[in-house]
């Protein structure tokens, strides 16, 4: 009786059946570009420069990968606030990555700390 049920059970979260909606959490992308962040890999398309005022979009538990694409040093750097405890990449350069997981819900500043005029906002749905 249990290995029939094992089979089932395993055959449905292959399926997708057993996990809820949303539950894979998923890895979106920045660039991290000379005095500016970039959604995606293109450092030289206006359209998708992020902003305080243009905030970075996404899921509760999604992860951000930060690819490190500028030819001068940067940071990745998010101040501690009631969202959470802050983190910091330290110095990169480039060709170099920082990943980090967004566990509650709201806005974050994100900030390069050798440029502080490169500025984004992520905000948690």
């Amino acid at each position: 009786m249990r290995k029939p049920l094992i089979i089932a059970l395993t055959a449905a979260a292959l399926a997708g059946a057993v996990l809820p909606s949303g539950a894979v959490a998923a890895t979106r992308g920045v660039s991290v570009c000379d005095n500016y962040f970039v959604r995606g890999a293109d450092c030289f398309n206006e359209s998708r420069l992020l902003a305080p005022a243009r905030p970075f979009v996404i899921q509760k538990n999604d992860y951000i990968r930060w690819a490190f694409r500028g030819f001068n040093d940067h940071t990745v750097f998010s101040p501690k606030s009631s969202y959470g405890p802050g983190f910091n990449s330290g110095v990169r350069s480039t060709g170099a990555a920082f990943k980090r997981q967004f566990r509650k819900r709201g806005s974050f500043r994100v900030l390069c700390t050798i440029h502080p005029n490169q500025e984004m906002k992520v905000r948690v749905k």
